[in-house]
């Protein structure tokens, strides 16, 4: 076919007739309605003439089809990638392999084989270059006269049809075709397209060719197609020729002369005849002699040239002179658009085209010898690139300027920033291709292949990013991860301005952003900057604030929240279906104890070995008699304390002294002295020696203490009990220091005198106030001597110096005479100074008083007054501080009657008074005018204005028995009687209970009551003494007889009452309150009221929550029941005893009775209410049936795994029930007695039931391999692997149970006999007979077999039967030794540098070592008699030649199909791009470099790659040296 379009190349050159057909089928095709019509009229139909001189006329218009992509060559574009893709090639029309670059390229490019098929194959409008050579033969039929005939609906496609006509046609055939105005798809086969189809078989078929109304053979590839296919010539000239009839016949007339020759004629333009047939255009070439008349009957106006051409494409089809001219602010209508031409002439308003989108418009270059720089947008690559135009008949999609171009077109979908360019041009990706973006950069996935780009990525990671539906006008189907729900969740995407947030598919979300276990018991693990919980498998350390949880996997090995010290935390067994060993503290007894986890929601109470637990958390003996010593807080162990450091301990604790340090702690103290306890040996095998008090004796006395459980009364030497305890000692000073020995002395006190000689020592208590020896003059004796003792009394001792008695301490004990028990006996019987001064001394000069007088006081310093005595002698005495108007009344001490007055606050006046003469205070004037002159002044109380006032101008007072007020002014009750005024603005009785209670202002603190409007009681104050109303009373009494009182009970509103406004009484389980009240249960009889609401049933039962009320009249909290909806149980909290709410119960056995109980059989809790079930009911999958021993303890309990795997649970009940339980130790059912409550899974009612569930022992002999979870391993076995660990081998039973690792492998599997096992099984297996050499089937029961057993013919085979070699040299093989087989779906199994060897069987299917390029290596047709159908690339014909392959030891040059040969090595592989491959490797490979015209060397990687691969320099040379003329 190809030479054949060789050899007419000259006759296309030289005949016009190539340009029309190329019109024809390019941008014509037809639509026939299969209707009878007659052809004669063409009113109705466009006339078409076309010629190629430069006139108006000459410009052809078209309108482009989408099918026009599959015309398009062959781009591999310009990016770095290699992709599969399938393109339409036209000249064999057919779809084919290649290899994108991943940018650029254009739209003649599919991802799939059918999707290339679909679109092309059948349904192209071929060009003229394209053209069969079947139908050209049929076309140039004779040479004076070329009948064209043309199907009217051509592939099923149709265009548009515009008008031309000419005349003065030189040289220049003319085609004038009249055409229907629609198309209607032909349903018969004759009418449809030749389609080859697709696949590897060549099958001879004939198609109907209606442009030659004749029958074609050609080669069927087996599948695909359409119905133009037929078996023999004769069916498809029987189908589809019966006439030649409904022809269209299209005269063209050639002028065979020179330029100068007139006009030509043509002849037969249009004829038409009436069949009932498919139309046939027939077009007609002859020479220029030849004239028609029908041609004369044409509108020959249409055939005048016009002079100058059209720049529009799409009209108005008027002269150049009458079009419209623009410029770029444009004067055209909204039907047109601005032409830019190449001149102002041809700048003009022409009519917009079909499609009105400019962006989506076809490049066209235009007509014309114009070569003007423009700019279009390429719908394909997103981008404006630059073009040439011609100056004429182009469309909208044409701009002056690429910034012009991509303000009109470029499309921006990134939300920040521009999209990743290369080289200019936005780097496209998909969701198959998302790696083309670099680092910073994600994959947006538009709406469409332009909005799929690279834009920047503003987050971390794209799980952090926030929801963001975009812009634009799309419903896209997208998934965004929400990290607060840690889930995957479905959104709508508006096409544009998105984020890195979004999905095209849930799996794509999920495995980006995996979700996780939560295995913490409190809040959330600690995540890391991946938005994963950080794990702690490696050393268990944490971020501060967080424990390392260790769960049953890595996953749920993670940094938990810390909430509490782990030994002081709560035992939790945890959820899940883990059975993890753990030890937790027990703080009670101070021990560890191990549980079993259930891997989740644990505790931190929660270690994994009793060492780790007991280092953790205190382990130790409690020595203290009484509650338990100080404990550290780090660790929670008893404190060690210090025996010599009295402040080693608080002060509410003593130093425990035991046998070693370890017991040295600080024990709870048993009163305040150790002295008067009784004597304690202890607790323990020591004998310490200790010291204690003996209370009655008086003295310390040895013991044997035991080591632990003593008291304080234990002391380590004599000396520190006699310190701390009080023996008898002599305080007498002149005797001995310290005796246990009493003194015969008396005893004395202040009226008790001692005889003559002796003095009264007074000491700290009796036996120490004794009678002395040897009394002597007090004065004389040494100044405040403090003797001994350990005490601290205040004494007075006379300084004789200063002659001042003087304050000091005295200890005790030993002291002498000048030792006075107060400052009035010390100056009673010493000489002192007579000093008038209530506090301190006179101001002295020349250490004698400073005299002062009434008249001049200002001697006296700034804090000193002039106290005016007896005599005129005044001092300068200290001030007393305060106001002396405040001072109270102070007669002073002395002989003196001195007539004085001071201010009485009282009674805010001067009174008169008789003082003593010395020690007064300030408050003290000669006069009534001198005293009045410093302290008088109004002092206010009232909050309403000024007090009721007397004649006198004072104000009017008042008290409780007497009220004087008038009627408009109330008693104000203040701190003293000048505050007890009468204020104005006085309220009727009736309106002071809702007076605000008010605290008014002041310094005082005066205890009031007011009246409480909401509690309707009176309720305690302090009162700050003024400004303060009438809800004001002196007593609660005073308060409760203006104001009713009773105490309200009630969490909301106001308790039932009856006539005389007292709360009705009401009791539990009575109708006392009616239908809209319930019974409040307080903790006296008169807190028992009917409270507003719904009544107790049903309001307590519908999950009601406890409410603990506030604190009730008895103070103390009382333990009450409250109904859990949620278990459906009754259960315990403390109640104040007021303000609750209905959900309250005083016993159990109220709450049952009023409220349904359910008692949860199940071993954690679960969803109320329950689903009750038997054993032949079913439970939902997650959940099994618990058959208790009643009806109400049958329930569906959470599931926990597998039954079979589940540990003996007895239950934690009271009956006595046989059950089976599996043993997966043991392999076996073993029978156990169940407590009916709290069991798992694994409890069956029958050992016939829990063996159908649980299978037993599969292995012939011992046990399968147990993993490190205490289960039976499971495992996968194959030629090349087994999952068994050494010694075991894979038993494949019938299910995954019976699935596992059994001992003792052997060496020879296939010498062993063949075994059926035991079971009732029926599984079709193969073993290997050893005595006829061959593997053979049987049936295996599924238990107890041996190694001799596959689950296929082709395992036992390659097991057991030899393999003959088929490879040049040895086959690629695996780690343990085993051959690697291929197949040819999968040949990506071999290794680098070995390559699938298609054989003639499976076992001769392997990889064979050798260069991966195919299309370089020279035929081998290779050893055997398998005699396969093979096809190999020739690098002599540069095409895939069929051959016979024998079956082994061929080359990498051996193809299944035609198809596979052609794909790997194209025709053109030697213009494939240089590609290193995607491996690591480096090996020195050679290709054809296009743009240097020869062989180079490059690195290969090893892997990938393309077909232009080499691997010597004259293979290269060998297969592309003849092709340098092509680039």
């Amino acid at each position: 076919m190809g030479m054949l379009l060789k050899n007419n190349r000259i006759i296309f050159k030289k005949l016009f007739l190539f340009l029309t057909i190329f019109y024809l089928f390019t941008t014509l095709i037809f639509s026939y309605d299969g209707s009878n019509q007659t052809y004669d009229d063409f009113s109705n139909y466009n006339t078409y003439s076309l010629n190629t001189q430069s006139h108006f006329s000459s410009y052809p218009q078209y309108s482009q089809s989408s099918s026009n992509n599959c015309n398009l060559p062959q781009q591999i574009g310009t990016g770095p990638y290699r992709i599969p893709r399938w393109y339409y090639n036209p000249t064999r029309q057919r779809c084919e392999l290649f290899y994108w670059s991943g940018c650029c390229g254009n739209n003649n490019n599919f991802q799939s084989f059918q999707s290339c098929q679909t679109s092309c194959e059948g349904a192209i409008s071929m060009p003229t270059s394209y053209l069969s050579p079947m139908l050209v033969q049929n076309v140039f039929s004779q040479t004076s006269g070329y009948h064209i005939p043309i199907d009217k609906s051509f592939n099923g496609h149709q265009v548009s049809t515009p008008s031309y006509t000419a005349t003065h046609l030189s040289n220049v055939p003319v085609v004038t075709i009249t055409m229907p105005p629609k198309r209607i798809l032909n349903s018969n086969p004759c009418n449809q397209p030749y389609s080859p189809g697709y696949g590897d078989q060549q099958i001879p078929r004939w198609f109907y060719l209606p442009s030659a109304n004749t029958c074609m053979k050609f080669f069927y590839y087996g599948k695909g197609g359409d119905q133009n296919n037929f078996e023999s010539e004769t069916v498809c000239r029987n189908k589809c020729i019966k006439n030649n009839g409904n022809r269209i016949n299209v005269n063209i007339n050639i002028n065979r002369g020179n330029s100068n020759t007139q006009s030509n004629k043509i002849n037969n333009i249009i004829k038409t005849t009436t069949t009932t047939s498919v139309p046939i255009i027939v077009v007609t070439i002859g020479n220029n002699n030849q004239r028609n008349n029908n041609f004369n009957n044409n509108n020959n106006e249409k055939l005048q040239l016009q002079e100058s051409p059209n720049p529009c494409a799409n009209g108005p089809s008027i002269s150049v002179e009458s079009l419209t001219r623009c410029n770029s602010n444009s004067q055209c209508n909204s039907d047109q658009f601005c032409h830019f031409g190449g001149s102002s002439q041809t700048t003009v308003c022409c009519n917009k085209p079909i499609i009105i989108d400019i962006c989506l418009q076809p490049l066209n270059i235009g007509v014309g010898t114009s070569n003007l720089q423009r700019w279009y947008y390429n719908k394909n690559t997103g981008q404006c690139q630059s073009c040439l135009y011609k100056g004429l008949q182009g469309n909208q999609n044409n701009f002056l300027t690429k910034s012009a171009c991509e303000n009109t077109c470029l499309i921006n979908p990134c939300k920040s920033g521009l999209p990743y360019k290369v080289g200019g041009s936005n780097i496209l990706c998909n969701v198959n291709n998302q790696n083309v973006c670099p680092s910073g950069y994600y994959c947006h996935i538009g709406a469409t292949s332009q909005t799929s780009v690279c834009c920047q990525a503003l987050a971390s990671s794209p799980c952090v990013d926030p929801l963001l539906s975009g812009e634009g006008a799309y419903n896209l189907e997208r998934f965004y991860f929400n990290n607060s729900q840690q889930k995957c969740e479905t959104f709508i995407y508006r096409g544009s301005k998105g984020n890195s947030n979004n999905f095209v598919t849930k799996e794509q979300c999920e495995s980006t952003c995996s979700y996780y276990i939560n295995p913490c018991r409190n809040g959330e693990p600690y995540m890391e900057n991946n938005l994963k919980p950080k794990k702690c498998t490696e050393n268990g350390k944490c971020p501060e604030n967080y424990y390392c949880h260790y769960g049953g996997s890595d996953v749920t090995t993670v940094c938990c929240p810390k909430k509490n010290n782990p030994c002081q935390d709560s035992f939790v067994e945890g959820e899940g279906n883990w059975i993890l060993k753990r030890w937790y503290y027990n703080s009670i007894d101070r021990k560890c104890y191990m549980f079993n986890y259930k891997g989740l929601k644990g505790s931190e109470n929660n270690f994994l070995t009793q060492q780790i637990c007991e280092n953790n958390c205190p382990i130790w003996d409690n020595p203290c008699l009484i509650g338990k010593p100080i404990l550290l807080i780090n660790n929670l162990k008893p404190m060690n304390c210090n025996p010599k450091d009295s402040h080693s301990c608080i002060d509410t604790h003593y130093c425990h002294i035991g046998s070693t340090t370890r017991y040295n702690v600080c024990c709870p103290k048993q009163g305040n002295s150790p002295c008067t306890l009784p004597l304690i040996y202890g607790e323990g095998t020591s004998s310490l020696k200790r010291w204690y008090f003996d209370v009655n004796k008086k003295i310390c006395l040895p013991f044997l203490y035991k080591g632990s459980r003593g008291n304080m009364n234990n002391f380590l030497c004599i000396e520190d009990c006699e310190k701390a305890c009080p023996v008898y000692v002599d305080p007498c000073p002149n005797s001995k220091y310290l005796s246990s020995d009493k003194k015969n002395y008396n005893y004395c006190s202040l009226s008790q005198k001692c005889s003559d000689g002796s003095w009264c020592h007074f000491g700290g208590n009796k036996e120490t106030t004794v009678c002395c020896p040897n009394a002597s003059d007090p004065c004389k004796q040494s100044y405040a001597y403090q003797g001994y003792g350990n005490l601290k009394l205040i004494r007075w001792s006379y300084d004789s110096k200063e002659k001042k008695c003087k304050q000091f301490y005295y200890q005790g004990l030993k002291g002498n005479q000048n030792n006075f028990l107060s400052k009035g006996e010390c100056q009673k019987s010493c000489p002192v100074f007579n000093n008038p001064c209530k506090k301190g001394q006179p101001l002295l000069e020349n250490e004698k008083p400073i005299i002062c007088n009434r008249y001049n006081d200002t001697i006296c310093l700034t804090n000193r007054y002039c106290h005016f005595g007896s005599d005129n002698i005044n001092y300068c005495c200290p001030i007393l501080g305060g106001d002396p108007c405040n001072q109270v009344m102070d007669c002073g001490v002395g002989s003196f009657s001195l007539p004085r007055w001071y201010w009485n606050v009282a009674q805010q006046k001067c009174i008169q008074f008789t003082y003593l003469g010395q020690k007064g205070n300030q408050n003290n004037f000669v006069s009534q005018q001198a005293c009045e002159n410093v302290c008088y002044e109004l002092d206010n109380p009232c909050a309403g204005g000024k007090p009721q006032m007397t004649t006198n101008n004072r104000p009017l007072q008042c008290s409780v028995t007497s009220n004087t007020c008038a009627s408009n002014y109330w008693c104000h009750f203040g701190a003293t009687t000048t505050t007890t005024v009468c204020c104005p603005n006085r309220v009727i009785d009736t309106e002071i209970c809702k007076l605000p209670m008010v605290v008014g202002t002041g310094k005082d603190s005066l205890q009031r009551w007011y009246y409480d409007q909401n509690t309707k009681q009176c309720v305690t104050f302090t009162y700050s003494g003024r400004y303060g109303n009438q809800n004001n009373f002196l007593s609660q009494q005073a308060c409760q007889t203006m104001c009713q009182v009773y105490d309200n009970v009630c969490p909301t509103g106001e308790p039932l009452l009856d006539e005389s406004k007292t709360p009705i009484p009401c009791t539990f389980g009575s109708d006392s309150c009616g239908l809209n009240h319930w019974c409040h249960l307080g903790t006296i009889p008169s807190d028992y009221q009917c409270c507003p609401g719904q009544p107790r049933n049903p309001s307590a039962c519908q999950g009601m929550p406890p409410d603990v009320g506030i604190l009730g009249p008895t103070g103390q909290p009382v333990t009450r029941y409250y109904y859990d909806l949620e278990t459906m149980s009754c259960k315990t909290f403390q109640y104040l005893g007021r303000k609750g709410n209905a959900n309250n119960f005083i016993s159990e056995e109220d709450c049952k009775m009023t409220c349904n109980v359910f008692n949860n059989p199940c071993n954690v809790n679960i969803s109320l209410p329950p689903t009750y079930c038997t054993s032949s009911s079913q439970c939902p999958s997650d959940q099994w049936c618990h058959i208790g021993p009643t009806v109400s303890t049958s329930v569906c309990c959470p599931a926990e795994g597998n039954p079979c795997f589940l540990p003996l649970s007895i239950g934690n009940g009271n009956v006595a029930l046989t059950r089976y339980y599996y043993d997966s130790n043991q392999f076996s059912c073993q029978r156990f007695t169940y407590t009916g409550f709290g069991g798992n899974a694994n409890n069956f009612l029958t050992q016939q039931e829990c063996e159908q569930q649980c299978a037993p022992n599969p292995c012939s002999s011992g046990m399968p391999y147990v993993g490190s979870d205490g289960r039976a391993q499971s495992c996968t076995s194959s030629a090349n692997a087994n999952s068994c660990p050494a010694n075991y081998w894979c038993h494949i039973g019938a299910d995954a149970t019976t699935t596992v690792c059994c001992p003792n492998k052997q060496n020879n599997v296939c010498s062993l006999p063949m075994s059926t096992g035991e079971g009732n099984a029926v599984l079709e297996r193969y073993y290997f007979d050893s005595t006829s050499k061959t593997c053979q089937p049987f049936i295996y029961k599924g238990l107890k077999g041996n190694e001799n057993n596959f689950l296929s013919l082709r395992a036992c085979q390659l097991a057991c039967q030899q393999l003959e070699n088929p490879c040049i040299g040895q086959p690629a093989t695996s780690l343990t030794g085993q051959v690697l087989f291929c197949s040819a779906t999968n040949k990506e199994a071999c290794p680098v540098n070995f390559w699938c060897h298609l054989g003639a069987t499976p076992e001769t299917t392997v990889c064979c070592p050798g260069a991966t390029n195919a299309c370089s290596v020279p035929l081998s047709p290779g050893t055997g008699d398998a005699g396969l159908a093979r096809w190999y690339y020739s690098t002599d014909e540069r095409a895939c030649v069929a051959f016979k392959y024998n079956g082994k030891r061929g080359n990498q040059n051996n193809f299944l199909s035609q198809a596979e040969c052609e794909r790997t090595c194209p025709e053109e592989l030697c213009l494939l791009t240089v590609d290193s491959g995607a491996c690591n490797n480096s090996t020195t490979r050679y290709a054809f470099d296009r743009s240097l015209q020869r062989c180079t060397a490059f690195t290969y990687s090893g892997c990938g790659g393309n077909a232009n691969n080499f691997e010597t320099i004259s293979d290269c040379l060998d297969t592309c040296g003849g092709v340098g003329f092509r680039k």
